[in-house]
């Protein structure tokens, strides 16, 4: 796949692509979902503050087979608080990036908790990505992992998810190709359906517009300042 730039809101042409795809960053708080997806998106990596309900960003791809994707990456908090708007913005969501941290064990065992949740309000076809982060910290610590790459294997296996490598977004380690071998399963499996006419090729471009709107309303709703 072939990056091709990121964007704002303000940027976006409703002309310019041909399939739009809604990425979803989900997972238990402090597992470092934020610098995942703005390490992705092109930005640096900060020590951030909790994301307050749901923030997004979109960024364009060109697919082997030359389609022009539009991604809208959305970051959102594993605070409890906020999990209804989380579980909100799941739907329609294609792709989803599950997070937790190599370095605390609650973070993974959590993962049922998100799996569940994704699975009932996201898109009937939603690919999901196991992705465990912050390997950083084994360089110097080893005796930190509190999770083996292993039980992670076993479990994408067990629940049928995809899974690539640990990632560090502090190193930028593992991160753009995670985000690219979900994307181009979520672009073949979309692909798939729309030849086996189970899904109408419309429904893949669905109108920013739309995001746009929903995004203003999180804004005039929005619960933290």
């Amino acid at each position: 796949m072939k990056y091709t730039g990121m964007m704002t809101t303000e940027d976006i042409s409703d002309t310019d692509y041909d399939f739009l795809y809604k990425i979803m960053v989900v997972g238990d708080m402090a597992t470092g979902k934020t610098n995942i997806a703005q390490r992705f998106l092109g930005q640096q990596f900060e020590n951030t503050s909790p994301t307050c309900a749901v923030e997004f960003a979109f960024k364009d791809y060109t697919s082997e087979t030359d389609d022009r994707l539009r991604l809208q990456v959305w970051d959102t908090s594993g605070d409890d608080k906020h999990k209804c708007i989380t579980f909100a913005h799941l739907r329609r969501a294609l792709g989803v990036i599950l997070v937790y941290d190599v370095c605390n064990q609650d973070s993974f065992f959590n993962l049922h908790y998100w799996i569940d949740v994704v699975r009932e309000n996201a898109d009937e076809h939603v690919m999901i990505l196991l992705m465990p982060n912050k390997c950083d910290l084994l360089l110097k610590h080893p005796e930190k992992r509190q999770i083996k790459r292993e039980m992670a294997e076993e479990l994408a296996r067990k629940q049928k998810l995809l899974f690539l490598n640990e990632c560090s977004a502090k190193l930028e380690i593992n991160i753009e190709e995670s985000f690219e071998y979900l994307i181009s399963n979520v672009h073949r499996t979309q692909m798939e359906l729309i030849q086996q006419k189970k899904r109408p090729a419309t429904t893949l471009r669905l109108t920013i517009e739309k995001e746009i709107e929903m995004e203003r309303r999180r804004e005039q709703d929005k619960c933290c300042k």
